[in-house]
């Protein structure tokens, strides 16, 4: 064994230096069980973190192409909600309109006589 004297942790730091054992079994001591093997833990999840690192740029992507979707659907949705308003608006013109045929159609079975006016009672009736 060799003597020596640590005068401070300058002195300390340069036996250790000199010497790679101590230091090892002096982190041996001062390190707890889990701190000493937290090297062999990192690289046994390292895989995984990578793994997961990679799943999120691959969702980060799909999350892109889902808003693009989502927009492309929402242009259509505007669309179509403006063709149906057109189709409705045609369709209540068409039915106005046939309603009006109708009615000058058969005018003389549904006009009736009141003694202030005419009146013209709502075609459905026949």
């Amino acid at each position: 064994m060799i003597a020596f004297t640590v005068e401070d942790l300058t002195d300390l730091i340069a036996i250790l230096e000199q010497r790679p054992e101590w230091r090892e079994r002096l982190r041996q001591i001062l390190l707890t069980k889990g701190l000493l093997e937290l090297p062999q833990l990192v690289d046994r999840i390292s895989p995984a973190v990578d793994l997961l690192v990679q799943e999120v740029e691959e969702n980060r992507w799909w999350q892109r192409e889902v808003i693009e979707w989502q927009r492309e659907v929402t242009k259509w949705m505007v669309e179509m909600n403006r063709w149906r308003d057109r189709v409705d608006n045609d369709l209540a013109y068409l039915k106005g309109s046939d309603r009006e045929r109708y009615c000058r159609d058969k005018s003389p079975r549904f006009v009736q006589w009141d003694s202030e006016k005419w009146s013209q009672p709502n075609c459905r009736s026949n």
